[in-house]
């Protein structure tokens, strides 16, 4: 069993990774500087999805496009036969703007 962690670099992923180390569970940490196309997905078992672009002031719609969209959309070409645990936000369901309609696309994409 191998588990790659997205978003490894935030908060609840560097948490998950901790608790992983902590039970000596073998992972890969990847976080935006990274690719996808470089993982040896022949060793994943299990994808756990904390990776978003979050609200801040310097992201715009195609910043968060990518991060929320089409990360995902990438990420489910390698999760076949995996188990697939995907974190997001609940505030994607009474806004409606930029970031909260890109997470809902996202959440979308997984269903």
């Amino acid at each position: 069993m191998q588990i790659l962690v997205t978003g490894s670099r935030g908060k609840l992923g560097t948490q998950i990774c901790h608790e992983l180390e902590q039970h000596n569970i073998d992972f890969i940490k990847f976080s935006q500087f990274m690719s996808l196309a470089d993982i040896e997905w022949n060793k994943i078992t299990h994808i756990i999805n904390c990776a978003a672009v979050t609200p801040n002031d310097k992201e715009t719609i195609k910043s968060y496009w990518l991060g929320n969209v089409e990360f995902i959309a990438e990420l489910l070409k390698y999760s076949s036969n995996k188990h697939f645990i995907h974190f997001s936000s609940l505030s994607e369901q009474y806004k409606f703007d930029d970031y909260q309609i890109t997470k809902l696309l996202g959440s979308n994409l997984l269903s």
